[in-house]
């Protein structure tokens, strides 16, 4: 399965988080939303972003997203130790890194 580190995760004043893949090349993932999965791609900004925010935590989010794109796209998504941390409090990043490497619970 490919490796996608996620170069960033940010906290728009709105309260939507949005994750931004490694990419390679002109790769993206303008067809997540044919799962049905509430999962939506800005091909603009080259991010990931829920279609209804409100729909979860932003650690469900996150969570909801790695395993979606391991189980649609083959892709495994990683946080790293060069992940840009935006707007994010410290309390949440513990809480989004845990999500991102399988350590949330399932929702």
């Amino acid at each position: 399965m490919p490796l996608r580190r996620i170069e960033e995760v940010a906290l728009e004043s709105s309260g939507r988080l949005l994750v931004r893949p490694e990419l390679v090349g002109g790769e993206g993932y303008e067809q997540i939303y044919r799962a049905a999965n509430g999962l939506r791609w800005d091909p603009g900004q080259k991010v990931f972003f829920a279609s209804e925010p409100e729909r979860w935590a932003h650690s469900e989010f996150l969570s909801h997203l790695v395993r979606t794109l391991a189980n649609e796209c083959g892709t495994t998504l990683q946080v790293s130790n060069s992940t840009r941390w935006v707007n994010i409090s410290g309390e949440l990043l513990a809480e989004l890194a845990a999500a991102a490497a399988g350590d949330a619970p399932d929702v």
